[in-house]
């Protein structure tokens, strides 16, 4: 599996994921049920290899059923989707219990989930709630956030901001990228694009459209001008790295000079319907 490292993230040799997929491919074939947990993410999104979401889904459930539980809390959100195989939101809180029970974190964190959401099981708040304490516990971000999450509005749990304040901080820690944010800590992520907008109306001098991406996350927002105002879209390049944080509906960037640029952030519907301030 080290070797496989060294192609997928280029470290000791240049980044290779197609040789990545050829050498997870014979340690899956050899017995190794993680390596095919490995194999399976990258059909699933077409990392080094034609996207081909059913064979992810036999890969997970191959995994699953030879006891690695990341085949089975993977294989559960692809029936949460219906990614590759019929949707089963039934089965989907099952892989997932299976997956918690055997020790993932994260599969605990997506059996909560469907708790709090109703999905496949009957709707229970408080259990959500057990759940993600118990993935937090046990050191997974995205359980700590969510967990965060409940205590932020007092959901299942009574409201306490300096409680949920503190889990954002263990989930940032962790890695989680939206716990980080909602605690307005700069996080690093590439200036994809910056559009000049024209000139909408009067009180404006000027607008740009940026797009960041952040790992998987991709943020869009609007940064506008008075007439007032210096602008300062010079001091930004597209394709280069920035430092940015989120506070409630606006997106900073920090400029060279240690100073900020305020963008209203846009949010996305569910239905793909992009809504910018």
């Amino acid at each position: 599996m080290n070797l496989v490292s060294v192609y997928s993230l280029g470290h000791g040799a240049p980044k290779d994921e197609a040789r990545a997929v050829q050498l997870l491919r014979k340690v899956c074939d050899g017995g190794d049920p993680l390596g095919c947990v490995y194999l399976a993410y990258r059909h699933a999104h077409g990392i080094g290899v034609a996207k081909d979401e059913a064979l992810a889904v036999q890969l997970y459930e191959h995994a699953c059923n030879d006891g690695a539980a990341e085949g089975c809390v993977n294989l559960a959100n692809m029936y949460v989707k219906g990614a590759g195989v019929a949707k089963d939101e039934k089965k989907a809180a099952k892989l997932a219990e299976k997956a918690c029970e055997s020790g993932s974190a994260f599969g605990c964190t997506n059996l909560g989930a469907l708790y709090e959401n109703g999905l496949g099981v009957a709707k229970d708040i408080a259990h959500a709630v057990q759940l993600y304490q118990r993935s937090c516990d046990a050191s997974d971000a995205t359980g700590c956030d969510y967990l965060g999450d409940m205590y932020a509005v007092g959901r299942g749990v009574a409201k306490d901001k300096s409680r949920s304040a503190a889990l954002y901080q263990k989930a940032c820690k962790l890695g989680g990228a939206h716990a980080c944010l909602k605690i307005g800590e700069y996080r690093t992520g590439r200036l994809l694009k910056i559009e000049y907008d024209g000139f909408p109306g009067q009180s404006e001098k000027a607008r740009y459209n940026l797009t960041i991406q952040d790992g998987p996350d991709q943020y869009e927002a609007v940064y506008r001008m008075s007439y007032l105002q210096h602008d300062r879209s010079k001091d930004l390049v597209a394709g280069k790295d920035v430092e940015y944080r989120i506070d409630g509906k606006n997106l900073f960037v920090k400029l060279p000079d240690g100073k900020e640029i305020k963008a209203g952030l846009c949010l996305r519907t569910p239905q793909g319907l992009l809504i910018c301030p």
